[in-house]
């Protein structure tokens, strides 16, 4: 009977891991003061990753950028100008001003209080990615996709999201 030997996804990833400890562990031993910043979507297993060589790790668990920089990553990141409309309903008396782009301190105090940025919740990735959302074809952020996505309800001027 032919077996099959081939190795699980589980011991793949054990030996890519050892091979990426074994590569740093000589990297840091060749290079003098050098710094690394290892990132990852979940946490690894703590003993494995507790030193490289000589060199002490320290795990450390992000915050979420504060509003006013999550404002400013996401606006430096959209792919068009914010408008009086992307921050209003069609009936609010700012909706009514015109086409004008909102710029500076006006923008960014908009954008902090926007429920999108309410939703996305100051993580980078995600600001990143909502911002790349934001072209000709969005006529609003209230109809930005992870708003809709993420069952958040305009009604009038009052935003109120959904617990699903």
């Amino acid at each position: 009977a032919f077996e099959d030997l081939s190795p699980s996804s589980a011991e793949l990833q054990a030996v890519e891991e050892a091979a990426l400890i074994e590569f740093l562990e000589g990297l840091l031993s060749d290079t003098m003061e050098l710094r690394l910043l290892l990132t990852g979507r979940k946490a690894s297993p703590r003993a494995r990753w507790a030193s490289l060589g000589s060199c002490k790790v320290v795990p450390v668990q992000p915050s979420p950028l504060s509003s006013e920089d999550g404002a400013r990553l996401f606006a430096s990141r959209c792919l068009r100008p914010l408008f009086a409309a992307d921050f209003e309903t069609e009936d609010s008396e700012l909706f009514k001003l015109g086409p004008d782009p909102v710029f500076g301190a006006q923008l960014f105090d908009k954008l902090q209080t926007s429920p999108l940025l309410k939703a996305i919740g100051g993580v980078p990735g995600r600001l990143v990615r909502a911002a790349a959302e934001v072209d000709h074809r969005l006529s609003s952020l209230l109809e930005h996709p992870l708003l809709l996505n993420n069952s958040i309800v305009v009604q009038g001027s009052l935003f109120v999201s959904q617990v699903v």
